[in-house]
């Protein structure tokens, strides 16, 4: 097993302690037979008085289902993403000596740095006492030792200074102002030779729907086996609130041209920081085309 983390420091105490914000990924070896996916799993986060960063993080009881004090969970993770959950009362582990930090996974299409290796994305709570310390600019890397025990990752360092120095990082002051979701959707995530964003983290089945209701929907003329299924989709859609195609005009002729011009990009599918970049310049190509089609053809892009 494998972590990469980053936190965000808040201003709420919790059973005598101070909450913060984590958000990262986990990779799992596929020996590791576990699925996480969609589970709240309880970890403790090691800290030594010299160190602002924890020196080992080690799963703590197996995972478990996610629950929730109101019984709305089953919305919550129909359409919700891993920042929605952050917001939901989860029934959280309460922090003690074994464990102080509770995260919920999801499964994600990160690549793994190994073959059939799974990637899960997480958010959650950790608990610091007075005296622990916490560089909030870091962005930590977790692995797994031989000859330590199997649930146990050790500190291996931060990015930009021992993991891919050519990155200049800083996870507090870089990121102030930005929600949670951005932390992901920064390319930083992965170990393998690749840095990757996540642009969204919801269900992957979730985005699975999105995008057939969207190749159904942009469908000429639809087989009646092809409507039966759009209707389908579109309810889950509705439901969803992801049927703004339906109800903006300008936002479907958008996602037309990016889908004609741009097939190869899928709003959900991890980026790396060079695919960022191109999709940023492929979206600036649309709307310029859609804007010129408006203003009767003329030019003014410059």
């Amino acid at each position: 097993m494998k972590m990469q983390a980053a936190f965000r420091k808040t201003k709420v105490m919790r059973h005598g302690h101070s909450v913060v914000i984590a958000v990262g990924v986990i990779e799992v070896h596929p020996e590791e037979w576990v699925d996480y996916d969609e589970k709240q799993v309880a970890f403790k986060f090691e800290f030594v008085p010299s160190l602002d960063y924890p020196v080992a993080v080690s799963a703590v009881g197996g995972p478990r289902r996610i629950e929730d004090r109101d019984g709305y969970i089953d919305t919550y993770l129909a359409t919700g993403t891993l920042e929605d959950l952050l917001t939901c009362e989860l029934n959280r582990a309460v922090p003690n000596d074994h464990h102080n930090a509770d995260l919920v996974l999801r499964q994600t299409e990160l690549p793994a740095s190994v073959e059939d290796g799974r990637v899960y994305a997480f958010s959650g709570l950790i608990h610091l006492r007075p005296e622990q310390k916490l560089d909030f600019r870091n962005h930590l890397w977790f692995e797994h030792v031989p000859g330590t025990r199997q649930e146990m990752m050790l500190f291996s360092g931060r990015t930009g200074i021992e993991h891919r120095p050519e990155k200049t990082v800083d996870m507090d002051g870089g990121m102030r102002g930005h929600a949670m979701a951005q932390f992901l959707r920064e390319p930083l995530w992965g170990f393998g030779d690749e840095a990757y964003g996540l642009p969204g983290t919801m269900r992957l089945s979730m985005y699975q729907k999105l995008a057939r209701y969207q190749d159904l929907l942009f469908t000429e003329e639809r087989t009646p086996e092809e409507q039966c299924e759009f209707d389908e989709v579109r309810e889950v859609m509705r439901f969803a609130g992801l049927d703004n195609l339906e109800k903006d005009e300008r936002y479907r002729a958008f996602t037309r041209e990016m889908r004609e011009q741009f097939p190869e990009f899928r709003g959900y599918q991890p980026m790396t920081s060079e695919q960022i970049v191109s999709r940023e310049e492929s979206l600036k190509v649309v709307i310029d085309s859609i804007l010129k089609e408006e203003q009767g053809g003329y030019d003014y892009s410059g």
